[in-house]
């Protein structure tokens, strides 16, 4: 994990930091679904009718589906403004700088 983490942030590779925040955000994903998959489980073994993990255990795994694809959204908007807006070579001349 050191070297790919070591590699994703190298200078060398300009896109390292976006594909490391995506890979950040794909784990967070897989954490949101199966933490609300885990919920449901245990409130059904336990009967669990009421309270918090009652309403995430109700929780419609469609409406969680569409507010990821407008994550999704976001983020290829984030991208665009990276690519276009060329915050990459704005933040290099800026450490170039600095040193």
């Amino acid at each position: 994990m050191n070297f790919a983490y070591g590699w994703a942030f190298s200078k060398t590779r300009p896109q390292g930091l976006l594909q490391h925040h995506h890979h950040r955000v794909v784990r967070g994903r897989c954490l949101l679904i199966g933490s609300i998959e885990l919920d449901s489980i245990l409130t059904g073994m336990l009967r669990i009718t009421t309270g918090p993990l009652a309403v995430i255990a109700r929780l419609d795994l469609n409406y969680v589906g569409y507010g990821i694809v407008g994550s999704r959204r976001h983020l290829a908007d984030r991208l665009r403004v990276w690519k276009y807006g060329r915050i990459e070579e704005k933040w290099t001349a800026r450490l170039d700088t600095d040193q």
